[in-house]
């Protein structure tokens, strides 16, 4: 009778049994590895921009009250040699997400990437935090081919409930 009378009192209030809460703040390191596609576009004076579009995973080595895994789907955009800007989204097993911004200087291997998170659904609401990695190492890809693979070695970051 007592355990029926808790199911009912803990159905009842809408507590999600399966939802972790993470802590108000916390640090992190993760590895990241991507798959996607990338189109491409000559601007002229041998310069090409480009859009690239990866999903990906992201796994978690040290994290403080976060999900071990999250998923990653990423857009984003830049000049060869240039600056990059993308976004992407980070969904955990729950279904709750982590939006952040994501730029290098220049997008190619070894170049420093930072990110900031920028908010997020369920227990990510109103996050906000930042992430830097050393940069991506890419697989390797035949001229004209459009499939990037690509990972992280090292992202680290932070993180705040605001």
């Amino acid at each position: 009778m007592m355990v029926r009378l808790f199911f009912c009192l803990f159905f009842v209030s809408g507590v999600n049994a399966n939802a972790q809460d993470i802590p108000e703040s916390g640090t992190f390191e993760a590895r990241w590895t991507v798959t996607g596609q990338v189109e491409t576009l000559p601007f002229g004076g041998g310069r090409e921009t480009y859009n690239v579009r990866h999903q990906g995973e992201l796994f978690l080595t040290h994290r403080e009250g976060m999900p071990r895994a999250l998923t990653s789907d990423c857009l984003g955009f830049g000049e060869r040699g240039l600056q990059y800007e993308g976004r992407c989204v980070f969904t955990d097993s729950d279904g709750d997400q982590i939006f952040a911004k994501l730029t290098s200087v220049r997008m190619t291997p070894h170049r420093p990437v930072t990110d900031s998170l920028v908010g997020g659904t369920g227990k990510y609401q109103n996050i906000g935090g930042e992430l830097s990695s050393p940069g991506w190492r890419y697989g390797t890809l035949a001229p004209g081919e459009s499939l990037v693979q690509a990972y992280m070695d090292v992202l680290s970051g932070s993180w705040r409930i605001r």
